[in-house]
């Protein structure tokens, strides 16, 4: 008798599968995190790679304070990705703090 579906283990087996796996809140935070950390590590290195590439000075707090362009108007491009670049670095940034926090949060929850 055919049912229309493909079975991989034989129907007359009486073994019991095991129930798929929970993932606590915990766990997935902390995969979370991880994901955010990694994003926040390729920007950082896209920003070093900017940063030596146009051969950009900044004190620090970002703010520029040099950068060698071969263009006469090439500072205001530069200076305007070199902003753009910060600030998806403070968003990641803010991102990274709040899910530190609610994993942190869950973590003592989890203790409780």
């Amino acid at each position: 008798m055919y049912t229309g579906c493909v079975t991989w283990f034989s129907a007359n087996s009486a073994e019991s599968f095991p129930s798929p796996c929970t993932i606590t809140r915990e766990e997935e935070l902390h995969r979370e995190l991880q994901t955010v950390k990694a994003e926040l590590a390729s920007l950082e290195s896209e920003i070093l790679h900017f940063r030596k590439e146009n051969h950009v000075s900044a004190d620090r707090f970002g703010r520029m304070l040099g950068c060698q362009t071969s263009a006469i108007g090439g500072r205001a491009t530069i200076e305007s990705e070199w902003r753009a670049l910060l600030s998806r670095r403070d968003v990641a940034m803010g991102t990274f703090a709040e899910v530190l926090k609610a994993w942190s949060d869950s973590k003592m929850e989890a203790r409780r």
